[in-house]
């Protein structure tokens, strides 16, 4: 009986394979190695090849910032300490090691950009892959062809749930693709921007509770607008509102180009060519920024510009203000807050969003690349090493970063937990923030650090050398 399931099973994996499936054309039975009589049809349309690598040893170099939150062992670990997310890793990469006969190590550098650039005039092959800010592999490392094409490299199932589809998608460019992230990681993810707000001031001030206008539909920049006012008060009565006051949302002057992502509104689009064009400024993009405008430059609401980390934590922390920015890296140091707060997604411009965006910082999460340092005989164990890494990933460091460390020790309610699923599920990149063409994604912060007004002439002054730069990386790009 076994063996006619078995037969079965191949024949739904020729068909698939022969109409076109997930594995490509290209894909021969017999690079799918011998099927397990338990391996189901749904698990088989993938490619899992059996190799031994001879007990190689497959090489990361990540980054180490030292900066809050941001520095994750989420892709080595040297050993089971009790702890969730690092004896996940440690166990996903045991289990790929004795499968595929390899060694899995990390190193880590605070100059991910310059060691590498040394390696590939020295000609050392040292390292396999780099984990670094998403800004500065595509901003620095690809317009210097520093970057393999991940579409080069074998047996990545680029389709598979294991990959972020929307880094994959909205970070290609000209059909190459230089950076990918997914459940292999957790610092792909600390990026991901979001709201906090105060539960007690919340219950204080008999607002609204914004989880249920959420799940309405509702959670608008004009709904946000009106209860961060309402929050704002002078505390000690000396007629001046600063850090010792109370306030209804913090947040530094990049929140605004968070709130026009928020919106749908990037600095890039791409074209049916995958092709990149400005979307800097336009009908729709004014509209938003009348509203984000509002919000930024609401001296009796909104507070942030010069202010430290340290500052916003405290405020937070001692009920002085309603809502918080936060990206997934600041959430954690509020794990020991006494007063209770819960995790929301960023508004929507007005109720004819579909879905809450959750845009993700360039500057801060940090993607997977592949360095020319490599030799191309490298690339199959890269490919096989990558996608096995990642698919084990999914029932281990996904669980434990999602569900154990966010869902059960930060986020305090149900409600939390459910919207993080929200959060997750709606990642926005934005091609042209990450690649930042002539400091493109740096201009929205000027604009709103200097209260400025008329963007349309903002705009116009950089427009120009935006382009150019943006041109120069798609005749590279189209030309490779």
């Amino acid at each position: 009986m076994k063996k006619i399931v078995l037969l079965l099973i191949l024949l739904f994996v020729f068909t698939v394979v022969s109409c076109g499936s997930d594995t490509g054309a290209e894909t021969k039975t017999a690079e799918l190695g011998l099927v397990d009589e338990e391996t189901t049809a749904e698990e088989i349309v993938y490619d899992y090849p059996q190799m031994d690598f001879g007990g190689a040893e497959f090489r990361f170099l990540v980054l180490r910032s030292n900066y809050w939150g941001q520095d994750i062992n989420d892709l080595w670990t040297e050993s089971l300490d009790g702890e969730s997310l690092n004896d996940a890793v440690f166990e996903r990469n045991l289990g790929v090691e004795n499968k595929y006969n390899v060694k899995i190590t990390a190193t880590e550098t605070g100059n991910v950009e310059g060691d590498i650039q040394m390696y590939i005039n020295a000609g050392d092959d040292i390292y396999h892959i780099i984990q670094t800010r998403a800004m500065n592999l595509l901003g620095a490392l690809a317009p210097q062809s520093y970057l393999y094409n991940f579409y080069d490299i074998p047996y990545i199932n680029y389709e598979a749930p294991w990959y972020d589809q929307n880094c994959i998608n909205e970070l290609s460019i000209a059909n190459k693709l230089f950076v990918i992230s997914g459940d292999v990681e957790v610092s792909d993810k600390i990026g991901i921007n979001c709201m906090m707000f105060n539960k007690n001031m919340l219950n204080d001030l008999q607002l609204e509770n914004p989880y249920g206008i959420i799940r309405d539909g509702v959670w608008t920049m004009d709904k946000f607008y009106d209860m961060m006012i309402t929050a704002t008060h002078d505390i000690n009565g000396d007629g001046e509102l600063n850090k010792d006051d109370r306030w209804g949302f913090i947040v530094e002057d990049f929140g605004g180009w968070m709130l026009l992502e928020a919106a749908g509104c990037k600095v890039a689009l791409k074209d049916n060519n995958d092709i990149p064009y400005l979307n800097i400024y336009n009908e729709r993009v004014e509209s938003v920024l009348q509203k984000v405008m509002r919000i930024m430059y609401a001296t009796d609401g909104r507070t942030g510009s010069n202010f430290l980390a340290e500052d916003f934590e405290r405020m937070f922390m001692n009920d002085l203000a309603l809502f918080s920015y936060a990206a997934m890296s600041s959430i954690p140091p509020f794990r020991d807050m006494e007063s209770d707060f819960g995790i929301i997604p960023l508004p929507k411009f007005d109720e004819n969003q579909e879905i809450y965006y959750s845009p993700t910082s360039g500057f801060v999460a940090r993607p997977l690349g592949v360095p020319i340092s490599n030799s191309k005989d490298n690339f199959e164990m890269i490919g096989v090493i990558l996608d096995a890494m990642s698919r084990e990933s999914t029932d281990t460091v996904k669980i434990a970063y999602y569900d154990k460390l966010l869902h059960g020790k930060i986020a305090r309610d149900d409600e939390s937990s459910e919207m993080l699923d929200i959060i997750f599920s709606n990642i926005a990149y934005d091609i042209g923030a990450t690649f930042n063409w002539a400091g493109s994604w740096f201009k929205y912060q000027e604009f709103f650090l200097n209260k400025m007004d008329n963007f349309a002439s903002f705009y116009e002054t950089y427009s120009g050398v935006v382009e150019t730069e943006m041109q120069k990386s798609i005749d590279l790009f189209k030309g490779n």
